[in-house]
């Protein structure tokens, strides 16, 4: 007994089998019903709830918190923000956090050579703390969570959440070397040099074509064309000039747009984007006859671009998971308008 909380030697069997099974290539064939299968496998394993279970006999005085998303799918700072708030779960319950995205199938890696094999996160983050899955599943006290997002959006708006926040990112969520690498390489690039500038990030493509419930609307192209010029006027007159204009989307459409109004003040990550995806998802889109190194290229180019964004002196941005992670990795810009347009119904 541990913290009040029984740890089950046979949840650890359980979810040694599961960790096996879900490794299997045919689970993981692009077919519908082998997917409906795999899916069942997860909920009957996992069904989002906290599991308590004894893997072993490492680590006899601790208790890990394993961090995992069993029972959706979504994208890394929909994730991030998952992993956020359990991370703060975890230190205030006197637990140990690991993240694991290798056991569960993800918008990334959801294909018969990945699914058990990478954990995806690693790719952009190191672990909280310097243990791993390896050793944390040979462990005899391992919590693992309900997988829950136990965050909203509505913190945005909240400038001391904000900064909590950003203490624990800064502390337990660090680029890992190679990500940090190319994320600081692009922003010396979009930097260019001491300049200041104003962040814009946009949202397109799946978000306005499938106006998902609950989701946030997204501004006009040229509803965000007026609202820069607005506040980059009133803000300039309270602290100085903005040098350049930094957009973050993923949207061609966006991006054109911008650039056509905004000529050579427009700065922004020389990836290629989406337009036109219909009531597709865009991570349908991604998967769609793509392998497992686009999938990477293109988390990394989110990545890289999200923590440009939290670079910036300001920020005008809508309500949505990618403008939560870069507040949370800036801590607080001199200025921030936030889109309140209500959800999509």
């Amino acid at each position: 007994m541990q913290n009040g909380i029984a740890f089950h030697k046979v949840t650890g069997l359980l979810m040694k089998a599961y960790h096996h099974i879900i490794k299997w290539k045919w689970l993981n064939s692009n077919f519908l019903l082998v997917e409906k299968c795999r899916n069942l496998l997860v909920y009957l394993v996992c069904n989002s709830r906290e599991l308590h279970a004894s893997f072993g006999n490492l680590n006899p005085d601790k208790v890990f918190y394993v961090i995992r998303d069993p029972h959706r799918m979504a994208g890394l700072f929909a994730v991030h923000a998952l992993v956020v708030g359990h991370i703060r779960t975890a230190i205030e319950r006197g637990m140990i956090p690991i993240v694991d995205m290798q056991h569960y199938p993800n918008y990334y890696y959801n294909d018969k050579e990945t699914i058990g094999r990478i954990n995806w996160w690693e790719y952009c983050f190191l672990q909280p703390f310097p243990y791993t899955l390896e050793e944390v599943y040979h462990s005899r006290n391992v919590v693992l969570c309900h997988g829950m997002y136990d965050g909203q959006l509505s913190e945005i708006l909240d400038a001391d959440k904000i900064l909590q926040s950003h203490s624990l990112v800064s502390k337990y969520i660090k680029l890992c070397p190679e990500a940090e690498k190319i994320c600081e390489e692009e922003w010396s690039r979009i930097r260019g040099g001491s300049r200041r500038i104003l962040g814009v990030k946009c949202r397109g493509t799946d978000y306005v074509g499938l106006k998902l419930f609950g989701h946030a609307i997204m501004p006009s192209i040229q509803m965000t064309i007026e609202k820069i010029e607005e506040m980059k006027r009133i803000w300039e007159e309270e602290i100085g000039e903005y040098n350049a204009i930094f957009v973050a989307t993923e949207d061609e459409n966006i991006l054109q747009g911008l650039k056509e109004h905004f000529k050579e003040e427009l700065v922004f990550n020389d990836y290629s984007r989406f337009k036109n995806t219909g009531s597709t998802g865009l991570f349908d889109v991604i998967n769609k006859g793509h392998g497992a190194q686009y999938k990477y290229e293109k988390m990394m180019d989110y990545l890289a671009t999200t923590y440009c964004l939290s670079k910036c002196d300001a920020l005008i941005a809508p309500m949505v998971n990618g403008t939560l992670g870069a507040l949370r990795m800036k801590g607080g810009y001199e200025k921030v308008y936030i889109f309140q347009l209500g959800n999509y119904q």
